[in-house]
């Protein structure tokens, strides 16, 4: 008999439950609606970009929140990633909120924040709830996510409701596969070459330029989100100095590197690197070529005098370049 009765108690109680299973909705022109998605951009993060950085957040949106159907009273609470195996949340990114000022980061640790609406017993109730999320780098970020990713649903102080007939208000993000690391290679070619030149009145009193003496040549990836893209590549010598020419093997003879009409000389370094731009074809590649004029710094060299041409060895420069970002 005492065993029918604590059945027959525990079978209220789930009738209970699912019979006042909070509902809350969100109040948006004059509609009850249970779900919003929003499309995050397409974002690519240079590799080199430090983790802990907001790299996508969204308005702070104000929604009208209007819950019924409350078995108890009880408080409205955000519920983080509802019917999400958290071990497939897209790895290098994490999620928070900012509700009513505070910043809420979400995880598998994170059982519930709770709202300013209380619902009363058998009562409805409508609140205003003012809520920004944001998601932030903390890794590298590939593979993304398929489909939406619900980031919070609004339900009651007894659990999430799973069921697919539930009406709770959730919020999810979507387009996150196309969020992701890019990562570049480069290769440069010809920037230490050796080349001829003639000796004559053009040389001394203003230089020559030398037309295509290298290449510098980016590949990057991931392919399908870089692909006919544009990136810019910091470019800028290992070997920095205040001198404003590259030595030659040649005594007064010297050097500076030009792309696009910018010149690359030893004072640009990586505190202070020429910005390139490479616009990228269907495979991920740019690839931009060097001019590179030489000038006389002394006229009182020997070689000077010797002959009307000279083979000239430039010394290597030791540039190197790295992802400013994408576009």
């Amino acid at each position: 008999m005492k065993m029918f009765f604590y059945l027959a108690l525990l079978f209220s109680l789930l009738i209970s439950k699912f019979a006042f299973a909070l509902d809350c909705y969100a109040v948006i022109n004059g509609a009850n609606i249970t779900s919003e998605i929003v499309k995050v951009d397409d974002i690519i993060i240079p590799e080199s970009a430090g983790n802990g950085q907001v790299i996508w957040s969204s308005p702070e949106y104000t929604r009208q929140i209007m819950c019924n159907n409350a078995g108890v009273g009880e408080s409205v609470y955000f519920y983080p990633f509802p019917r999400v195996d958290y071990s497939s949340l897209p790895a290098g990114m994490s999620f928070g909120i900012i509700y009513n000022g505070t910043d809420y980061p979400l995880s598998s640790s994170t059982k519930n924040i709770k709202t300013d609406i209380l619902v009363p017993k058998g009562g409805s109730q409508t609140g205003t709830i003012k809520v920004q999320v944001y998601i932030k780098k903390v890794g590298d970020i590939a593979g993304g996510f398929e489909g939406d990713l619900p980031i919070y649903q609004l339900d009651g102080v007894g659990g999430l409701n799973n069921q697919t007939s539930a009406k709770n208000f959730r919020f999810s993000l979507s387009n996150l596969s196309n969020v992701a690391t890019g990562k570049c290679s480069y290769a440069l070619s010809g920037v230490s070459g050796t080349n001829e030149i003639s000796i004559n009145d053009d040389l001394i009193s203003s230089g020559k330029v030398i037309t295509s003496v290298g290449t510098a040549s980016v590949s990057c990836t991931p392919i399908n989100l870089l692909k006919n893209r544009i990136v810019k590549m910091n470019l800028y010598t290992n070997s920095p100095s205040s001198d404003s020419l590259f030595k030659t093997d040649k005594d007064g003879l010297s050097y500076q590197l030009l792309m696009s009409g910018s010149v690359i000389s030893p004072s640009i370094t990586s505190s202070s690197p020429l910005v390139v731009s490479y616009s990228l074809d269907g495979n991920g590649e740019g690839t931009k070529s060097f001019d590179q004029k030489v000038f006389l710094t002394s006229i009182n060299e020997d070689w000077i005098y010797q002959n009307d041409t000279t083979i000239v060895q430039s010394n290597n420069p030791n540039l190197e370049m790295s992802v400013n970002s994408f576009e």
